[in-house]
């Protein structure tokens, strides 16, 4: 994943880190997960696989946007520490976490 990477030392052992993912990235990764759930969804009224996309969307989209999220922070947060050669003693904190996408 490209992510960009802004290093802020806080003290002799700690630093902030400010992680940035490109918003396609996460649009992709969401959209992957959507066609993945059509693809084995069953909903009365629809063939399996034929599941109108508006619909799968409105029923499972913040779901799956949520879980892409927690994926993603976490595989940022990997890559970070990778980039950065900096070595966590402790599971770091996340905090002011922001996201803007489109589900489509």
């Amino acid at each position: 994943m490209d992510v960009q990477i802004q290093t802020e030392q806080q003290s002799p052992v700690e630093y902030q880190l400010q992680v940035t993912v490109p918003a396609e990235a996460m649009a992709d990764r969401i959209k992957t997960e959507l066609d993945k759930v059509a693809a084995n969804i069953k909903l009365p009224g629809f063939r399996p696989g034929h599941v109108p996309r508006r619909v799968i969307v409105e029923k499972f989209g913040k779901a799956v946007t949520q879980e892409v999220l927690q994926e993603m922070l976490q595989e940022a947060y990997r890559d970070a520490l990778t980039q950065s050669a900096l070595q966590a003693v402790s599971p770091g904190e996340m905090s002011d976490v922001q996201y803007q996408t489109a589900i489509r």
